[in-house]
């Protein structure tokens, strides 16, 4: 669902993602393959996802770009059938097709929209500022403050409870929304 041309013959790249975007969206998803999505959301949380990590893992944690993730490519399938405006690979074009086809609203979107954007960038400086592909905050303080220093925050403290703030709210939507 997220793949798109890059490099090469602009016409043949092109088909290919009307083709995949056909494939995976074309017939929409049955009853049982909703559930065994949810099903399989539910088991990545429970085996991938440490139990001290459940509010602090920026990728697979509560309010995670995971959920914001699987949340959106679950309406895509659901309604990607009959509505051609949801078939985009990227996610926060995804969002705002699916605002546009009336299947989130603006206040969701915006707050999804924007803990995406948070988190996108702050595991984006993880890795500038360490040199390593993280999904926690490292407990150093130091490189705390050399990440929230990197986002325009004056301390890791108020990076910390934006991150945190966004996730819960992430999360809210993610839990009324992935299980209708």
């Amino acid at each position: 669902m997220k793949s798109r041309y890059v490099a090469g013959n602009p016409y043949v790249g092109q088909r290919f993602e009307r083709l995949l975007q056909e494939v995976s969206l074309g017939r929409g998803i049955s009853e049982a393959e909703n559930t065994a999505i949810q099903n399989m959301k539910r088991r990545i949380e429970s085996e991938r996802l440490k139990p001290s990590e459940r509010n602090s893992n920026l990728k697979l944690g509560h309010g995670g770009l995971m959920d914001t993730e699987w949340l959106t490519q679950r309406l895509q399938l659901l309604h990607g059938s009959r509505l051609r405006a949801l078939r985009v690979p990227n996610t926060l074009q995804a969002l705002t097709a699916l605002t546009g086809a009336n299947l989130l609203d603006n206040a969701s979107t915006d707050v999804l929209t924007v803990g995406y954007l948070l988190l996108s960038r702050t595991r984006n400086a993880l890795w500038l500022t360490t040199g390593m592909s993280l999904d926690c905050l490292p407990d150093d303080a130091e490189k705390q403050r050399k990440v929230a220093e990197l986002l325009g925050y004056a301390d890791s403290k108020t990076l910390w409870n934006d991150l945190h703030s966004s996730m819960r709210e992430t999360r809210r939507i993610f839990e009324q929304r992935f299980h209708d």
